[in-house]
């Protein structure tokens, strides 16, 4: 395979949320941490996120004082920066919302971890010279709402040997990565929750995916009744 093999893993309500009202009950909180134990036994080389959700964990990039950088003169093109790190986060974030910072960097849940964001090409210098300074590569994805995923995580592969992607969402990345067909497996555990607000679907689109999604089909090859009426599903992607 030229490109990283790729595993969505989720936590869903029955009416398909992963985000929401339906993370307040306990049978969801204790799920969640057979997620998180199954997560660790997948041994992916990285994880990946939206803007959308590390914006929620991290900040805004609104909140930056980006003045220093305002005459650099960046070329758009990739950065990268080789450290000792042997897993990653990576972040499609293609109009640069992240606020990340030194302090963020240092977050328990990036310990040891590189940083690699994926961002558009109408992405501002100095952003990117800022990005630069706090040494977190970037890749260029191509226009804001016409990403070339199939190139990005041929890179991820080739530049930091990634050979195993976890795909955790938000819904928006998650429908990005299933339109271009780069899903090879679903790992779903779905609580015993009807969320039944508004909040984001398991696969959905939005600023950066326009299209509808088409369809795909898969092969379930696990189902497990588990802890507190909770419900675990595997799907791999048919040849």
């Amino acid at each position: 395979m030229e490109r990283p093999y790729i595993v969505c893993h989720m936590l869903q309500s029955i009416d398909g949320k992963i985000s929401g009202n339906f993370f307040n009950f306990e049978s969801t909180l204790n799920l969640a941490l057979i997620y998180q134990q199954m997560a660790k036994e997948y041994n992916g080389d990285a994880i990946v996120y939206g803007s959308v959700t590390l914006v929620e964990r991290y900040g805004d990039s609104k909140t930056l004082d980006l003045t220093s950088f305002s005459k650099e003169i960046v070329e758009k093109k990739d950065f990268i920066h080789h450290g000792l790190e042997k897993s990653w986060v990576i972040a499609i974030d293609p109009h640069g919302e992240i606020g990340w910072s030194s302090e963020v960097l240092k977050d328990s849940r990036l310990k040891n971890k590189g940083v690699i964001t994926v961002v558009s090409d109408s992405v501002s210098a100095d952003y990117l010279a800022y990005l630069q300074s706090l040494n977190v590569s970037y890749l260029i994805g191509g226009q804001a709402n016409n990403f070339n995923l199939k190139e990005i995580v041929k890179k991820l592969r080739d530049i930091f040997g990634i050979e195993k992607i976890m795909l955790q969402g938000g819904g928006v990345v998650n429908g990005t990565f299933l339109s271009a067909d780069l899903i090879d497996e679903i790992s779903l555990i779905i609580a015993p929750i009807v969320g039944g607000d508004q909040s984001a679907t398991l696969f959905g689109n939005g600023a950066y995916l326009k299209a509808e999604i088409s369809p795909v089909k898969y092969s379930l090859t696990k189902s497990e009744i588990l802890t507190d009426s909770g419900i675990y599903l595997n799907y791999h992607k048919r040849k």
